[in-house]
């Protein structure tokens, strides 16, 4: 039969295990949030600078240039 000194440090060890389960899992959890907001913010920035580089245009216009340079 188990002491009471046993089963408190048994009952205190699985609730400390369970605590540092939650916190690792918790930490995990924040870390995709972050990164995925992080991915979106970072995208819509490309996209941004890709509008205003092309005007609303297909492509920008200085790779055109390029292009005939090159076949010159």
């Amino acid at each position: 039969m188990e002491s009471l000194s046993e089963r408190t440090s048994t009952g205190y060890q699985q609730i400390h295990d369970g605590i540092i389960h939650l916190v690792d899992s918790a930490r995990t959890e924040t870390v995709r949030s972050v990164n995925a907001l992080m991915t979106a913010t970072y995208w819509e920035i490309g996209r941004r600078i890709v509008e205003f580089e092309q005007g609303g245009e297909a492509r920008a216009a200085y790779g055109a240039q390029l292009i005939s340079k090159r076949t010159a």
